[in-house]
C-alpha cells in the first residue's frame, strides 16, 4: 500500500510541475517552441513531455533557467522568482570509457550562484547550455590544475582557437585547439605533453569559456 501511495505522490508532484511550467509560459508570454529552443530539444519532444507529465530530471534545471525560476520552484513551488540566482548542471560524462574529466554518477547535481556575481566575474549572461566540469588531468597545467572546475558551453562546438572538450575513440580530452593550414593542432599547455593533429572523426562536446578556479572571488 505504501508503495502505491508513493507512486501516486510522484505522479501528483509531476502534474503540479507541468502546471507551474504552463503558468510560467503564460506569465512570461513564452511559447513552448521558444522554450524548446532554449533547452535545445525539439518542440515535439517538449510537447510529449508536457502531455505525459514526464519531464526528464536532467531537463528540470534547463527549463528553470530558461524561465528564470529555480529548479526548486518547479519541483516544490518554493522560491518562484530567483532573479538573483542561476543554476548550472554538471556536464554528463558518465557514458565515456576514459576521460580527462572527473566523473559524476548523479547528473542532477547542480551549482547555484548569485546571478549578479556571475555576470560581474565572467562578463557574460548565463545560458541554459552552460555547464560545469571538473578537470582531473595535469596536461593543461598551469592554465588549470586538477580539481579546478570549468565553465563550458555545449552550444559552442564550432572550432576556433581555444580550449575544447572533445571525444576521440570513446575518450574525452580537454586540450587547446589551434587552427593551422590544412590541420587543427591539439596542444597541451603542460609542455611535458606532445601536440598532435586533431583526428577527422573527433567529436566536439563543448568549448571551455572560463576557468572557474578555486580562487575565483
Amino acid at each position: 500500500m505504501s508503495k502505491i501511495i508513493h507512486i501516486m505522490c510522484l505522479i501528483l508532484l509531476k502534474n503540479k510541475m507541468i502546471t507551474r511550467i504552463n503558468n510560467l509560459l503564460k506569465e512570461k508570454s513564452f511559447t513552448k517552441v521558444k522554450l524548446a529552443k532554449q533547452i535545445n530539444v525539439l518542440p515535439q519532444t517538449l510537447g510529449n513531455w508536457m502531455m505525459r507529465g514526464r519531464i526528464p530530471n536532467n531537463m528540470v534545471v534547463r527549463i528553470a533557467n530558461a524561465l528564470n525560476v529555480t529548479a526548486d520552484y518547479l519541483l516544490t513551488g518554493n522560491n518562484k522568482t530567483p532573479d538573483n540566482t542561476i543554476s548550472f548542471e554538471l556536464l554528463n560524462i558518465k557514458d565515456y570509457k576514459g576521460s580527462d574529466l572527473a566523473k559524476f554518477d548523479n547528473i542532477h547535481d547542480v551549482f547555484t550562484v548569485d546571478r549578479e556575481w556571475f555576470i560581474d566575474v565572467f562578463k557574460k549572461q548565463p545560458t541554459p547550455t552552460m555547464k560545469i566540469v571538473f578537470a582531473q588531468c595535469e596536461s593543461m597545467q598551469p592554465t588549470f590544475t586538477q580539481g579546478d572546475f570549468l565553465l563550458v558551453d555545449t552550444a559552442d562546438t564550432n572550432i576556433n582557437d581555444g580550449v575544447y572538450i572533445f571525444k576521440v575513440d570513446d575518450r574525452l580530452f580537454i586540450k587547446r585547439l589551434q587552427i593551422m593550414p590544412g590541420k587543427i593542432l591539439v596542444i597541451s599547455d603542460n609542455k611535458k605533453y606532445e601536440s598532435f593533429n586533431l583526428p577527422s572523426d573527433a567529436v566536439i562536446i563543448a568549448k571551455v569559456i572560463d576557468l572557474w578556479k578555486h580562487d575565483t572571488p
